[in-house]
């Protein structure tokens, strides 16, 4: 699964302020290598979506994102339907939908 590829998803659909971390990817800088690279953790065992806030959203900003997010996730989950690591990706925001 190309977790990056969502993130994109996300940028052509005006969302702004999102970043996928994508476990696996390495990059060495000045003879030091950095496992995960632009994740907090060398051993972080899935991929992951950070979102940022800014003072002054209003809460149509955040509905706004959150159908969004909810229909590229949908998107997204059907790209790779075939692949188990997408299988705990919930296909709606709806919290009933989302496993624990």
């Amino acid at each position: 699964v190309n977790w990056t590829e969502f993130g994109s998803m996300l940028f052509v659909r005006n969302v702004s302020g999102t970043r996928v971390v994508a476990p696996g990817s390495t990059k060495t800088i000045a003879g030091h290598k950095f496992q995960n690279w632009g994740s907090h953790s060398n051993e972080y065992p899935c991929a992951y979506l950070t979102v940022a806030a800014a003072i002054g959203m209003q809460s149509e900003d955040v509905d706004t994102f959150c159908k969004r997010l909810d229909k590229t996730l949908t998107k997204f989950r059907k790209r790779y339907d075939d692949k188990a690591s997408v299988k705990d990706i919930p296909t709606s925001l709806d919290p009933k939908d989302v496993k624990e």
